[in-house]
């Protein structure tokens, strides 16, 4: 494995703080799951990976009783090589692959998270109220079409982009404990998470011959599996610090 990384710490004006980095690693002999064409799989050593991209990281301070936060990253992670079993010696046809050159890691390409905080004091107690979210951008993974790992029904493999926002608010007191109210999900998102399988699948109709899509792709699966995004919740947390 070769790694590469080239970054920057700034602080300007005693107020922000920026954080900078890009990145590249390169694997040789990286370790994956091989699916055949019957739908069995084993561990083995795939060729070459790539992932490259950037990271940024701010911490911002506009007046004493606030202060704000930006975490972000950009990521490219894939097969540089088709991901192939290994060839016996006396064999004329090479395999089909399970990934394909360039088929995605299932890694999301874009990742943020932001906040703001504002601290006050209640008596002699420091409070706060937080808010904070999340984002990842829509991406599909996993193998593509002509390898012996691609699932028929695709878009298992699809996942949509994803927003989520939270609060809290807490007072921490002399004595070392915490108390917050929170509330996770806060705008009560329900969207389709993953699992966007139509239900087709590889037994056909009584008298009627297989489909060349069962007949290729070992994962054509009649199930359908779907998460959805975990609903608004809401609470009390208590926390204690205890002092050595």
């Amino acid at each position: 494995m070769k790694s590469y990384e080239l970054g920057g710490k700034f602080r300007l004006f005693d107020r922000l703080q920026v954080n900078m980095a890009a990145f590249r690693i390169d694997w040789d002999d990286v370790q994956v799951t091989t699916t055949l064409t019957c739908g069995q799989g084993f561990t083995n050593n795939g060729g070459k990976a790539r992932s490259q991209g950037g990271e940024l990281s701010m911490q911002f301070r506009p007046v004493e009783p606030i202060s704000m936060y930006l975490n972000a990253s950009y990521v490219d992670a894939h097969y540089v090589d088709p991901v192939t079993g290994p060839i016996g010696a006396n064999a004329t046809v090479k395999p089909t692959p399970s990934f394909n050159a360039g088929d995605k890691f299932d890694v999301p390409p874009f990742t943020a998270s932001l906040g703001t905080e504002y601290n006050f004091n209640i008596v002699n107690w420091r409070s706060f109220l937080r808010l904070d979210g999340t984002y990842q951008s829509a991406y599909t993974a996993g193998p593509t079409f002509g390898s012996s790992g691609f699932p028929a029904n695709f878009f298992l493999r699809h996942n949509p982009a994803r927003a989520i926002v939270n609060f809290r608010a807490g007072m921490v007191f002399e004595n070392g404990l915490e108390a917050n109210v929170f509330v996770q999900n806060l705008l009560d998102e329900d969207k389709l998470v993953t699992g966007f399988g139509d239900g087709r699948g590889c037994t056909p109709p009584a008298g009627q011959a297989q489909t060349a899509d069962c007949a290729n792709y070992g994962t054509y699966n009649p199930f359908v599996e779907q998460t959805y995004e975990t609903p608004r919740r809401y609470g009390i947390q208590l926390n204690y610090r205890f002092r050595g």
